[in-house]
């Protein structure tokens, strides 16, 4: 069987993503949408799964 993927709660993510100097630049449906000097990404509103 397989392990079952721990949740994250997207709030924490923001707060991450802004202390490391992202900005939000929008929002497309649920995800929305941050930017940092070179890269853009997409982040959606429900619990994130992390991959290993």
């Amino acid at each position: 069987m397989k392990e079952k993927l721990p949740r994250i709660n997207p709030d924490k993510i923001i707060k991450a993503l802004i202390k490391l100097v992202f900005s939000e630049v929008g929002q497309s449906g649920s995800h929305k949408i941050f930017k940092n000097e070179s890269n853009k990404y997409h982040l959606p509103q429900d619990n994130i799964y992390i991959f290993k």
